[in-house]
């Protein structure tokens, strides 16, 4: 099982209106969440005005997605563990065809869901989130440098050892 916390997820941000959820890492539909995660989520006091300016980002790279002819899905090829001086450490995985690379606990939730996670158009602009034909969100990617790159894992192997 694909290991992931949700209520971590917003442990620091949580903004939500009727509509849509964000942590500031992904924007998601609320009605792709459970009903425990949705329950979570309302205990929270709503903020329009936040979700109303976040959401032209998701409705440009919605757009940019839809009129583009590639649709690429990300699958993950590499592992990469990432150190932050300031905050914890996390893996990210890292698919290099398309040069994205998501937090390992987003993917996670994102796929024990049934998504489906297509790159946008450029290498730090969101990825967008399907499930099956319905879009449900955006996710942003994790920046990784050349010598993340190097310190890759392979991705199954990683699967593998757990």
């Amino acid at each position: 099982m694909a290991k992931y916390n949700f209520k971590k997820f917003f442990r620091t941000t949580t903004i939500h209106n009727d509509e849509w959820v964000t942590n500031g890492h992904f924007l998601i539909n609320k009605s792709f969440l459970t009903g425990s995660q949705l329950k979570f989520i309302e205990e929270h006091p709503k903020n329009n005005g936040k979700i109303n300016q976040i959401f032209s980002t998701l409705t440009t790279a919605k757009e940019l997605f839809e009129e583009s002819k590639e649709h690429q899905e990300f699958v993950p090829e590499l592992i990469i563990e990432v150190e932050q001086q300031y905050h914890n450490s996390y893996n990210a995985i890292y698919n290099s065809n398309i040069e994205l690379a998501v937090k390992e606990e987003y993917y996670n939730y994102f796929i024990t869901r049934g998504c489906k996670i297509y790159k946008g158009n450029g290498s730090l602009n969101p990825a967008l989130l399907y499930k099956g034909d319905e879009f449900v969100g955006i996710l942003l990617p994790v920046k990784v440098d050349i010598e993340l790159k190097m310190s890759a894992k392979d991705y199954n192997d990683y699967l593998a050892q757990k």
